[in-house]
């Protein structure tokens, strides 16, 4: 489990691709949003079950999510979510094996 909660962060380093055994990740309560995004090398993390990007500034999925064969749990409360990307999780949901969902 690694917890970055509450750090102002707005973007991750790519090396965080080297924690391939990492199955908890939280990032909630910090500065992402669809500009400053989650790196692209996050699809190493193929051991990642869980992640917690509530409170952010999210208004969309990041596409990286999408790439994480393992990812089971998923938060992403209380951020911008538009209608169209609450549906797109939504219809997404069993392609990407997510099991628990909160948007507000």
């Amino acid at each position: 489990m690694l917890n970055l909660s509450a750090n102002n962060l707005r973007d991750l380093p790519p090396t965080i691709a080297n924690l391939v055994n990492l199955t908890e990740l939280n990032l909630s309560h910090n500065e992402f949003d669809d500009f400053n995004n989650l790196p692209e090398e996050m699809v190493d993390l193929t051991n990642l079950e869980s992640i917690n990007l509530s409170y952010n500034n999210f208004t969309q999925l990041p596409k990286v999510l999408l790439k994480l064969p393992k990812l089971r749990h998923l938060k992403i409360n209380n951020n911008a979510l538009t209608e169209k990307a609450q549906t797109q999780l939504q219809n997404l949901l069993p392609a990407c094996s997510i099991e628990f969902l909160s948007v507000y």
